[in-house]
């Protein structure tokens, strides 16, 4: 009965440290996940790119086939006016609230962009990230598509605590 009781907390206990992750580990990532999320956005790679994608946001597009259009449409829309874009990278601290419920998050972004003379730009765009599973996993929204209003709409659970980082 005490082995029992004994492998019945060993048990919970790795559990429960499995939960917790440092507010550092969280951080990065989420931060690697940024830049997965934005490197399958310009690599075309639009498997990896729908699975990072929030999944209101597919369902409001009508699918992943729909999301993966327009965002080649975007692609190409750069394209027609002389810009590629190379890269994406986190520019700034990302801004991060637990909710009891999850663990919601603004990460600042840039789009590396050349143009065919050579130039070169940085677009800046902000993305809203979520966690159901402590930081483990993350879901993104571009939020260059949205205002305050709308964003509520597509993403319900979006804290507005984060309007304050927008």
């Amino acid at each position: 009965m005490r082995t029992l009781f004994i492998l019945v907390l060993c048990v919970s206990s790795l559990s429960i440290s499995a939960q917790t992750k440092s507010s550092d580990d969280i951080i990065d990532i989420l931060e690697t996940t940024s830049v997965d999320y934005l490197k399958a956005f310009t690599q075309n790679d639009w498997e990896a790119y729908t699975s990072y994608a929030h999944p209101n946001i597919i369902k409001m597009a009508g699918g992943k086939e729909l999301l993966v259009k327009l965002a080649q449409e975007t692609l190409d829309m750069y394209k027609s006016i002389g810009y590629d874009i190379k890269s994406g990278f986190v520019t700034g601290d990302s801004q991060i609230v637990n909710t009891g419920k999850d663990i919601q998050a603004i990460i600042p972004t840039s789009l590396y962009m050349v143009a065919s003379g050579q130039n070169s730009i940085e677009t800046k765009i902000k993305l809203f990230a979520i966690s159901n599973d402590f930081g483990e996993s993350w879901k993104f929204v571009d939020l260059s598509q949205y205002d305050k209003t709308s964003i509520k709409t597509f993403v319900p659970e979006f804290n507005e605590t984060l309007f304050d980082f927008w």
